[in-house]
């Protein structure tokens, strides 16, 4: 009987580590357009003959809010940039340090660093310098707050973030800054995100490292 049970712990040190992996790969990034609607937005648009770059003409791309379905990290790249003003990538915590700016761009394809987020909307946003000030978000546009992304479009779609799913956790943003004359198309920032699902934290680990101790004890006794 002994034995029994302990066979029953060392199979059960072995599963609850797994169990804890498997619940972070399926971490996904997802589009919640819950708000859009009621304030008599469109969701979606199509990038059309004034959209710069042919990699992504004609896609459709939705507004709303991104979120994280759980705790993990982020990380943004810079694709690209069509535009006369200055557009800033930047994190709404932490003094909102900047990710990349359009005044100084990174070399297409290059990789911010990791930054960590907890489930829910992603904490960014992104401000121009150039055209009026609106409302209390001025120049900038926050994914984390719906009424900035709302005050901004307004009702001619004046600034906005659009976005295009590629995978579960890689989603592209697209950037319209208004521009001299409101040309929306979308290509004055272009930069993806991906999500990253977080790492076991170091107790999971030695879980897992006892329970695999206690598989290679089972094997040399049978």
């Amino acid at each position: 009987m002994i034995r029994k049970i302990s066979k029953a712990l060392k199979v059960s040190a072995v599963a609850l580590p797994l169990a804890c992996f498997s619940g972070t790969a399926s971490a996904d990034l997802i589009l919640d357009q819950s708000q859009f609607p009621e304030a008599g937005d469109p969701t979606s648009a199509t990038l059309g003959a004034k959209y710069d770059y042919s990699e992504f003409e004609n896609a459709t791309i939705d507004f709303g809010q991104l979120e994280a379905t759980k705790d993990g990290q982020v990380k943004f790249q810079y694709l690209y940039k069509e535009a006369g003003y200055t557009n800033s990538l930047v994190l709404t915590f932490n003094g909102q340090p900047t990710v990349f700016t359009t005044g100084s761009p990174p070399a297409s394809g290059q990789w911010s660093s990791l930054f960590n987020v907890v489930a829910g909307a992603l904490p960014f946003g992104i401000c121009t310098d150039g055209g009026n000030s609106i409302g209390d978000s001025m120049k900038c546009a926050y994914n984390d707050d719906p009424a900035s992304l709302i005050e901004q479009y307004g009702d001619n779609g004046y600034r906005s973030i659009g976005f295009l799913e590629e995978t579960p956790t890689s989603w592209v943003l697209f950037w319209d800054d208004s521009g001299a004359t409101n040309d929306d198309d979308y290509d004055d920032l272009v930069a993806r995100i991906h999500f990253v699902a977080a790492v076991p934290e170091p107790g999971t680990l030695a879980l897992l490292g006892l329970g695999l101790l206690g598989v290679g004890l089972m094997r040399r006794r049978g």
